[in-house]
């Protein structure tokens, strides 16, 4: 076939009386198809990477410089509960129709500032700012938003034999964090207990052979780990077959601390947000300069081992994250013990006292340490 180089596929008005090509061959497809086939590909790809990628309402919630987690889709169950219809279901611990929720409480930052400041020399003002930047504050609404794409995870694994909620005490976070998720359950917990009233709800439910642990996030994983040896124990005790346990925290620090080591029964982990550990956050060449620093703050793990972070409703222990900084805002648990340490580090010493007075976090009284369930039905 004579290809005319000259020959332009496209129409041309002023060219009316040109001559047509040649037809190709049935094996040979025309330039101005090739060309076509080429725009089309273009246009879709284009269209498919915007429609991936367009933001949502949700997505300003989720996005965080330390953590960002793939969105679950809007949710299509939810049920507004009476107290009158919970505490109809026979639970031995009733949850709350409305559990309380904590104000606003957000880094104030002309005292974060001031604390910065109040710091010797550049390096320790370096070290106390790199703390404040990296700061993860979670507000209410984020922390809901977050709770309900777990549940909704959880809705998935389940089936429906039922299954037991277990918590610690009303004085904790559990059976908050339960309250809070009931509008979003697919289906209603057979019994909520205590741990040391699961053998009973065991007995009374003889078909059960799942149960749900719910908190607000998991760090340590010490706690939720006595917990889950207290329900094994139970589950074991009333030889349940195929007993599971499913753990529902919408942040964790590690998902494999959430589990407990050689469980001999299957432990589910619902989906979750990460919450990235100190080393993970601030740069390389400060690794040293803070481990120094936080030496003697850390009760078990070290202290670049753990989140810094903190919520509306509650400000996480010193075990779990670096609360001395969170809660009173300082470099170290005793700063006269420090002095003669860091004389020659030229850092991380207040220099106003005056400022403990003035925290760039305000104290949080988390609102399940007043009483706001049911008393529980023996």
């Amino acid at each position: 076939m004579t290809i005319n180089n000259n020959y332009s596929p496209h129409f041309h008005p002023n060219n009316i009386n040109s001559a047509r090509p040649q037809k190709p061959t049935p094996s040979e497809k025309p330039t101005w198809l090739k060309i076509f086939f080429f725009i089309a590909l273009v246009i879709f790809g284009s269209i498919a990477s915007r429609v991936a990628c367009a933001p949502t309402r949700r997505s300003k919630i989720f996005t965080d410089q330390q953590a960002k987690s793939p969105l679950c889709p809007p949710s299509k169950l939810t049920r507004a509960l009476t107290q009158q219809q919970i505490n109809s279901m026979g639970w031995i611990q009733p949850l709350s129709a409305s559990p309380p929720k904590p104000p606003k409480n957000p880094i104030n930052k002309k005292n974060a500032n001031n604390w910065v400041a109040s710091h010797v020399g550049d390096k320790g003002r370096q070290l106390a700012q790199t703390l404040i930047n990296n700061i993860r504050y979670i507000p209410q609404e984020e922390f809901e938003e977050a709770l309900r794409c777990s549940v909704e995870d959880f809705n998935q694994k389940i089936d429906d034999t039922g299954y037991i909620v277990v918590g610690r005490s009303p004085q904790n976070s559990n059976f908050w964090t339960a309250s809070l998720a009931l509008k979003n359950l697919k289906v209603m917990p057979t019994d909520v207990v205590e741990i040391e009233d699961l053998p009973k709800a065991l007995k009374r439910h003889p078909k059960v052979h799942q149960i749900a642990l719910l908190d607000d996030a998991i760090y340590t994983g010490k706690q939720i780990g006595r917990i889950q040896s207290a329900c094994i124990g139970a589950l074991q005790e009333a030889e349940r077959a195929n007993p599971e346990i499913h753990v529902i925290a919408p942040f964790q620090v590690d998902e494999r601390r959430a589990m407990s080591y050689y469980s001999p029964i299957p432990i589910h982990v619902a989906k979750h947000q990460k919450l990235k550990l100190l080393r993970e956050v601030i740069p390389e060449h400060l690794h040293k300069a803070f481990s120094k620093m936080f030496a003697q703050t850390s009760d078990f793990d070290p202290a670049t081992e753990k989140p810094l972070v903190y919520f509306d409703h509650k400000i996480p222990d010193s075990v779990s994250t670096l609360w001395e900084q969170l809660a009173d805002g300082r470099l170290g648990k005793d700063i006269s013990s420090l002095v003669e340490r860091f004389l020659d580090f030229s850092g991380g010493l207040l220099t106003n006292e005056k400022f403990y007075e003035e925290p760039f976090i305000a104290q949080i009284i988390p609102p399940y340490k007043k009483p706001y369930l049911p008393a529980p039905k023996h």
